[in-house]
């Protein structure tokens, strides 16, 4: 009987999150607020500062509170409210907006409490103005200050864990603790950084904090439709101060490559809403998990109502025909507004993503609608292009785009690849550690890969982190003819002064410099940062028979900075643009080989047979 009550026990308090407690009240007295469904309240002060979070008088926040701010070129400033508005105000949804009414970029800051919702949701609406460019928005996002025992981070299963304590980090914020922003050494001389904690946008569900007992806080964004820079961009999640610990929704960022915002005069953009959850549960990540999965299956809410939000959505479908015969499965699909450069550094508008399946067919779902340009990239595969189908006009209700035909840059020799294309590191060595403050440390100055012999995730690293000079060793049997084509995909590049000078055969080809700093070596990124395609070709006659060396000699790379590299190939031969099989058509049964990546190993043709690298016979 004993064992019953403890499991009955245990199992109400699992239910404690989601459990539906009472009408939901909202009073406003001047410019404060406060709302109560009988077992939470809130409190907003005249500052739009939520002061008080509380479950049965037991208090979740810090003095900081709950607060929207931005970070411009003039620093950190706050939301400076002059005006409060009641939106709704009924039994089941209470919600009032803050709204400043001057700045070179005008925010408003609302919030909602709904019945039967354990936390708060919230939403930012940013307006631009005539003078909104003199200022542009560098960090926009709603921080959560928590009570100084909420020390047990979750973002997912590769991070989580206890973040040091409000003291600990009192000691580590101290100048002769200080290595660079945000990034300490602790009293045991281990290293801490808020940037270990960063996340794919893709990735994040949830992240938040919770204390040892049954107390959580977690941010829920449903939807990143908003969110500058889209999928592949990183951004911050929970971290330690001596203020207090925190847990942070990104609305808008320049970390890991991010552009910074400029709204153009009278163009609006609604960030949300996105729940802040509170837990009250023996296993609160759990039950965030729980109320995350509500939410998604809620998207988009009916239940919220704005002229910048609309709640009849689009689905749009299509296939993808990749003319070249590569592959179409796996393959990035992202809806945008703006025109003419990499989804990561748009901040325009709104983004939608999704991946082709096995036949190359793609879904979109709760599209907004209005006009949209269509962007694919490759997530595996040999594809390094980029594709870009402007004005498409998405509907509420069923889009269907058809077939999209796409003609990447391919080459009817492939000589060799390292890596795949994904615009991440993830095949090399080092690329599937923890995220940490000096793993660049771990990367060779000097390395050799020789083709046909050594191993992406052992021989070729993340990062080329340091000034030195990387080969890649390969064997020519029989020169090529015409022009060899070499392309490297950039996963990032930490440093806006890193250069890389290509040699081939001692002989300067090509000299890279992105030119921009996205931070991401020693902000502690072991995948990518800002996305770069460089391609240099040179005549074949250029190529030895027998050995030939291509080298990446690095420099201004700071020791810690330098290149992430995604993939790098070489090719040679006509351009390709009638798929495999026509090319296989016109070397059958002659003595010239065709060289291609057949599931990420380079297969060669010849005279009616399929040989791998090694020249073991396949077909």
């Amino acid at each position: 009987m004993t064992k019953l009550l403890l499991s009955l026990s245990a199992f109400l308090l699992s239910l404690g999150a989601m459990a539906a407690t009472g009408d939901v009240t909202m009073t406003v007295s001047g410019m404060t607020t406060k709302m109560s469904d009988g077992t939470w309240s809130i409190t907003i002060n005249s500052n739009g500062r939520v002061s008080s979070l509380q479950r049965k008088g037991t208090e979740f926040l810090s003095s900081n509170g709950i607060y929207f701010d931005y970070t411009t070129s003039e620093g950190n400033k706050g939301l400076s409210p002059s005006k409060v508005t009641v939106i709704k105000n009924t039994a089941e949804h209470c919600e009032v907006l803050y709204s400043a009414t001057s700045g070179n970029t005008i925010f408003e800051q609302g919030f909602i409490m709904r019945k039967g919702v354990p936390g708060l949701y919230s939403y930012v609406i940013a307006t631009g103005t005539a003078t909104s460019a003199s200022e542009p928005i560098k960090e926009a996002r709603v921080c959560a200050r928590l009570s100084d025992n909420m020390l047990n981070g979750y973002v997912d299963w590769r991070m989580n864990g206890r973040i040091p304590s409000n003291s600990e980090m009192a000691s580590a914020e101290k100048e002769e603790n200080t290595i660079q922003d945000a990034t300490y050494y602790l009293s045991d001389g281990s290293v801490y950084t808020k940037y270990n904690w960063a996340n794919y946008i893709e990735r994040d569900t949830l992240h938040g904090l919770r204390d040892n007992t049954y107390y959580g806080l977690y941010n829920i964004p449903v939807s990143y439709e908003w969110i500058n820079g889209g999928c592949e961009r990183q951004e911050l999640t929970v971290h330690a101060t001596s203020k207090s610990s925190i847990t942070i929704q990104m609305l808008q960022g320049e970390h890991f490559g991010g552009q910074a915002m400029v709204l153009n005069e009278g163009e609006q953009k609604l960030y949300g809403p996105f729940l802040i959850c509170t837990t009250y549960s023996k296993n609160p990540v759990t039950s965030a998990r729980n109320q995350w999965a509500k939410e998604v299956a809620e998207w988009p809410y009916q239940w919220f109502e704005n002229d910048l939000y609309p709640r009849e959505r689009g689905t749009v479908r299509g296939h993808l025909n990749v003319t070249t015969g590569q592959r179409n499965d796996s393959v990035r699909i992202i809806l945008a507004q703006e025109k003419g450069k990499d989804p990561l550094t748009m901040m325009h508008g709104y983004q939608f993503w999704t991946l082709t399946d096995a036949n190359g067919d793609f879904e979109l779902k709760h599209v907004r609608p209005g006009d949209y340009n269509l962007f694919a990239y490759a997530k595996a595969g040999e594809v390094t292009d980029m594709l870009e189908q402007d004005d498409i006009t998405v509907s509420a209700g069923d889009n269907d785009l058809g077939t999209i035909s796409w003609t990447p840059r391919k080459y009817s020799e492939m000589l060799w690849m390292i890596g795949q294309n994904d615009r991440r590191s993830s095949e090399f060595c080092l690329s599937d550690a923890p995220r940490q403050y000096g793993l660049w440390e771990q990367v060779p100055q000097t390395l050799t890969y020789t083709i046909g012999e050594s191993k992406e995730n052992t021989d070729w690293y993340y990062a080329q982190t340091k000034d030195g000079t990387w080969t890649v060793k390969f064997n020519v049997d029989e020169r090529p003819a015409g022009r060899a084509y070499l392309t490297a995909s950039i996963a990032g590049c930490a440093s806006e002064k890193a250069t890389v000078a290509v040699k081939l055969n001692g002989t300067v080809k090509a000299t890279w410099k992105p030119g921009y700093k996205d931070a991401s070596v020693y902000r502690s990124a072991v995948n990518s940062g800002r996305h770069y395609l460089y391609t240099v070709d040179f005549p074949c006659t250029d190529l030895k028979v027998g050995t030939n060396l291509i080298t990446f000699q690095t420099s201004n790379t700071g020791g810690k900075n330098g290149i992430l590299y995604d993939c790098i190939k070489l090719e040679a031969g006509n351009l390709v643009t009638s798929g495999v099989e026509a090319i296989r058509e016109s070397v059958a049964g002659s003595s010239t080989p065709f060289k291609h990546i057949v599931n990420g190993r380079l297969v060669i043709e010849q005279a009616g047979h399929r040989y791998s690298l090694t020249g073991t016979i396949l077909q």
